[in-house]
């Protein structure tokens, strides 16, 4: 089961759309002239401007591409609340796992383990990106079950949920991954998870900072399971 975090236009996915806008407009006058010069037998001419409304064209839809993958990140300015999650008690080490975000989205997933465990990508800029009003982003990426046992991790059932389609052909972490040095504004890239014991009746905040999440139990029971934690 995966479940995709609802999110908002950001900083960056407006910057980029607006410069989409310019390379889209770009490339319909360009092919417009250059149709209209192979009309009126301006060979070179009207050759070399579709040529270049091919070019234009191509970076546009790139573009497209990009913002439609920074959709999938959250803005990151301060402290944000990413995501609440309570436990339901079902079995020994099995819980379900209720998941709701600050828009109200929910999800119920199933759990086997002691512990539960959130996992976060990062973002930061720096420079030109700054200035441009690029804040850090976020995505939550995966929530899963895990065993305090180092044995019993090793042999026990699995439990992970990605939250985000895993098909994106275009991805920002991956291509500031990939090709550090062709995208020198990126700062920090990083990936951040927390974890906690699962109870059942516990409830639990997470939240995202500059410096990666951090979970904080809600309710009586979530804080007396922090406390016995061992």
């Amino acid at each position: 089961m995966d479940t995709l975090i609802p999110v908002t236009p950001s900083g960056p996915v407006l910057i980029l759309f607006g410069v989409w806008l310019l390379l889209g407009l770009a490339a319909i006058l360009l092919l417009w002239s250059g149709l209209k010069g192979l009309w009126h037998r301006k060979l070179a001419g009207g050759s070399f401007k579709v040529c270049c409304s091919l070019v234009v064209g191509g970076g546009a839809a790139t573009l497209g591409a990009l913002g439609l993958a920074l959709q999938t990140y959250d803005r990151l300015t301060h402290e944000q609340a990413a995501v609440t999650i309570a436990f339901e008690q079902l079995d020994r080490q099995h819980y379900t796992a209720h998941l709701t975000w600050p828009d109200g989205e929910a999800a119920s997933l199933q759990l086997m383990g002691d512990e539960w465990q959130l996992d976060a990508r990062i973002l930061r800029w720096r420079g030109p990106a700054i200035v441009a009003g690029m804040d850090s982003l976020f995505r939550i990426e995966r929530v899963s079950g895990r065993f305090s046992s180092i044995e019993r991790e090793r042999e026990g059932p699995r439990s992970v949920y990605g939250l985000y389609p895993e098909e994106q052909t275009l991805d920002p972490w991956v291509l500031a991954r990939r090709y550090p040095d062709r995208i020198p504004w990126v700062d920090a890239l990083y990936g951040s998870a927390t974890y906690l014991p699962m109870v059942h009746g516990a409830e639990y905040e997470v939240v995202v900072t500059q410096t990666g999440l951090a979970a904080r139990p809600l309710n009586d029971t979530a804080r007396r399971a922090v406390r016995d934690w061992q």
